[in-house]
């Protein structure tokens, strides 16, 4: 997999519209377009930038490591240090604690 479809692949996974990737990065969506495109390709500080809002290593945007083989990140839902996402979007605290008993069998 090259580094365009790392990019596009990971965007993709985490639900995000190549203008809100762009605006997270602070370059324009027209440009991620490029990227994902093999039409050019991000800078170094960049490239980390995502790695980072996607939890992988570098090597993955750089197409160099398979998606396949990324390790999974466990995390316990009773860790209130964790910020849920769902669809990339925070799931508010009070629906993690509705999650917390329903889990528990609808105790407290």
């Amino acid at each position: 997999m090259d580094t365009g479809e790392a990019i596009k692949k990971l965007r993709k996974e985490h639900h995000q519209t190549q203008a809100e990737l762009g605006k997270i990065l602070g370059v324009a969506s027209t440009t991620v377009s490029s990227w994902e495109r093999g039409a050019a390709f991000p800078l170094m500080t960049t490239a980390k930038a995502m790695a980072e809002l996607w939890n992988v290593p570098i090597t993955v945007i750089a197409g160099d490591a398979p998606l396949e083989n990324r390790p999974k990140q466990r995390v316990d839902i009773a860790d209130d240090d964790v910020i849920m996402t769902f669809e990339g979007k925070p799931i508010p605290p009070e629906d993690v604690e509705l999650m917390r008993r329903l889990l528990r069998g609808g105790k407290k």
